[in-house]
């Protein structure tokens, strides 16, 4: 079991209020803060919730009751699952992000494809619990009239242009993402450089759709 020590040097790595991790962990506050106190005994479950909260985030808990940032700069999600545990990611990002999520080029009937409906809709159901505006979309003209998700903004583009690669810019990383079958795969670089470059080739690509 991780130490309270660990917890609020975690929270200090990813610069985390108690609000933060109570978000990001489905747990209340004062939980929180009782976790954090040496002298409590909370449940496993609590531990369980935060320790599973701060790993998703990057933390890595090492021996001697140390803690650090995971230094991974690429990873790989491949399949259905690969791609279902990073949604859950982003999910878990989307409850404390302070900047709009961006993503080009994902075809809405490629998601239906892909996911179950079951999937689809609790996603989208989480999503718009957090109550904000959390992406910007540039997607085909061409599904215009496709149910959209009421936590994005959508421009167009003619159908035509969609030709590269779909992509997410998600806080410090980049997204490239291709929807097809079991030969699926989403591949995470985290490099804020090459994020900040992609987010403003979206910007510009935003200018220049149509509402």
């Amino acid at each position: 079991m991780i130490e309270p020590a660990q917890i609020r040097a975690a929270r200090a790595l990813l610069d985390w209020t108690i609000e933060d991790l109570a978000k990001a962990s489905g747990l209340n506050k004062d939980s929180i803060k009782n976790a954090e106190r040496s002298h409590t005994q909370p449940r496993t479950t609590t531990m369980a919730a935060i320790r599973d909260a701060l790993e998703r985030s990057g933390v890595v808990f090492t021996e001697g009751s140390g803690v650090r940032l995971r230094n991974e700069i690429v990873r790989i999600y491949e399949g259905l699952p690969g791609i279902e545990k990073l949604y859950s990611e982003i999910y878990q990002q989307a409850l404390t992000a302070e900047k709009e999520f961006v993503q080009f080029g994902l075809r809405y009937r490629d998601i239906k494809n892909f996911h179950s409906d079951t999937f689809i809709k609790d996603y989208s159901q989480k999503m718009t619990a957090i109550g904000k505006n959390l992406f910007r979309c540039i997607v085909s003209e061409d599904e215009r009239e496709l149910k959209k998700a009421n936590y994005a903004r959508y421009r167009y583009w003619a159908a035509e242009k969609f030709l590269g690669v779909p992509f997410y810019v998600i806080g410090d990383s980049l997204i490239i993402i291709s929807l097809r079958g079991d030969r699926s795969q989403a591949i995470l670089i985290s490099d804020k450089k090459i994020a900040e470059e992609y987010r403003l080739n979206f910007d510009v690509m935003w200018q220049a759709a149509h509402d």
